[in-house]
């Protein structure tokens, strides 16, 4: 029953154990930096969407004055 015990132990470490061949690991962040460079294009698009949100308020903000 222990060996039992003890080879289930070592099967559930040697599972736990990261791959080696998987190219995220192994490969450094492109941007060059420590950002991931899909991060740093998901921050871009969200800077771009401030700029529109930004750029429609104004524009609403003239059609509420203007109508006054």
């Amino acid at each position: 029953m222990r060996i039992v015990i003890i080879i289930a132990i070592g099967l559930l470490l040697s599972a736990c154990g990261g791959d080696e061949t998987q190219p995220e690991a192994a490969a450094p962040a492109q941007s060059g930096g420590v950002i991931p460079q899909h991060q740093l294009d998901a921050m871009n698009k969200a800077e771009n969407v401030e700029d529109m949100l930004k750029n429609a308020d104004a524009q609403r903000r003239e059609q509420v004055d203007g109508a006054n």
